[in-house]
């Protein structure tokens, strides 16, 4: 799981190819003690494509708590909300293969 601290918990994944199917973003995974808040930046380096974010509070089955989202070529997207689980992770999409997005998450 990601980092901790006392007050929060802070994931950054590393830029990963996108694929013509939803797929987790390596490294994006959140832990948190208390899932009041939480919070996902994503970045989109090279082609325009799509996030959602799932949470779980067992680490095995996963609820989606943001819809798909688009993030275009060279922007970022913040996305927040207070769903109440235990484990949060963004999956990835992109129809024409080739881009990368990260993403910086934060639960509080």
């Amino acid at each position: 799981m990601a980092n901790t601290s006392r007050l929060y918990n802070v994931a950054t994944a590393v830029a990963q190819a996108t694929t013509d199917a939803y797929a987790d973003l390596s490294g994006s995974e959140l832990e948190s003690a208390s899932g009041t808040i939480w919070s996902f930046v994503m970045t989109g380096a090279t082609q325009n494509s799509y996030f959602k974010i799932l949470g779980s509070n067992d680490d095995t089955t996963y609820l989606e708590v943001e819809a798909q989202t688009a993030v275009t070529a060279g922007a970022s997207v913040m996305k927040s909300g207070t769903a109440h689980y235990r484990f949060y992770k963004v999956q990835i999409v992109e129809h024409v293969a080739g881009g990368t997005v990260s993403a910086v998450g934060i639960t509080k």
